[in-house]
């Protein structure tokens, strides 16, 4: 099981990485997927045939869309998704 988001970020600076890779490294977008983002979407696939494939780049679409959706500034989630 994951540790929740409070654990994860608790005495982290602001903008040092929640996730990490292995012993505290960069996470490289690659490996995640293969290794996490892959097999997650494989085991609720097998317990709901209807759930659809999904890549890293929807969630982060999903992500900015529910953050304006609570009310975030759309100033902010552009900032937040790395855009002008």
């Amino acid at each position: 099981m994951t540790a929740p988001p409070e654990a994860r970020c608790a005495g982290r600076e602001a903008d040092e990485p929640v996730f990490v890779g292995a012993e505290s490294g960069v996470l490289r977008a690659g490996n995640f997927r293969s290794r996490v983002v892959n097999g997650a979407i494989a085991r609720c696939i097998e317990k709901d045939d209807t759930f659809r494939r999904l890549t890293p780049h929807d969630l982060r679409h999903s992500a900015a869309s529910l953050a304006v959706s609570a009310g975030a500034n759309v100033e902010s989630v552009q900032r937040m998704l790395g855009h002008a």
